[in-house]
């Protein structure tokens, strides 16, 4: 079996896994969950690059549109631009 299969396999278990037990954000922590205990039992897992990449931008796109331009910092409370 692919390393490829094997990854998308083991975090589609987790999801469902997470959605059965009613555990909260089952798309998020499903898989991560999933695929850190497969991991580290050594299931060889591998992700396909454009995938991820795309999963990556599309995930942070609303948090970009909705906040432009901002620096979120520690000093921005102060009023203090350091980004």
């Amino acid at each position: 079996m692919s390393a490829h299969l094997y990854a998308y396999t083991v975090a589609g278990l987790g999801v469902l896994a997470f959605k059965f037990l009613h555990l909260p954000l089952p798309w998020l922590l499903g898989p991560i969950f999933s695929c850190l205990i497969a991991a580290l039992l050594g299931v060889p897992m591998r992700g396909f690059k454009v995938i991820n990449e795309a999963c990556a931008v599309f995930s942070a796109w609303p948090w970009a549109l909705h906040f432009p331009f901002r620096c979120w910092s520690p000093w921005a409370a102060c009023g203090q631009r350091f980004c």
